[in-house]
């Protein structure tokens, strides 16, 4: 323990995850630019809730994942692939996960290779 931390006192020293950040608006123009199906039923979280909350059927993406990750929907498939080898869903990589796995698949694509988890392995 550090300085002053008893088990007493730990549980009031966690908090919990800090609530959403960004507005309806900034949600409704993320769904319209990147072309969201209305049939995907994206939804605009609740005020309070966090990214671990989300509704029984469905997933939480980050903008991160859209914004920096330069993450498309449909998800390509050698993204499913490299997440299925390492069994994450997606909602358990943090946007650089993302960044990464996208940016390898971009290299491979630029140089006329294609992406194979194997490929991926030996880098990452």
């Amino acid at each position: 323990m550090f300085g002053g931390e008893t088990p007493e006192n730990m549980e009031e020293m966690s908090s919990p995850l800090p609530p959403l950040k960004w507005s309806e608006e900034i949600f409704n123009d993320l769904v319209k630019s990147f072309k969201f199906p209305v049939s995907w039923g994206a939804i605009y979280p609740q005020d309070g809730q966090t990214a671990s909350q989300a509704p029984a059927g469905y997933i939480t993406l980050f903008w991160d994942y859209f914004a920096e990750g330069n993450i498309r929907l449909p998800i390509t498939k050698f993204v499913l692939e490299v997440l299925g080898y390492y069994k994450f869903h997606i909602s358990q990589l943090n946007p650089m996960g993302i960044v990464r796995i996208r940016h390898f698949e971009f290299l491979c694509q630029s140089m006329h290779i294609k992406p194979l988890v194997d490929r991926f392995r030996v880098f990452y």
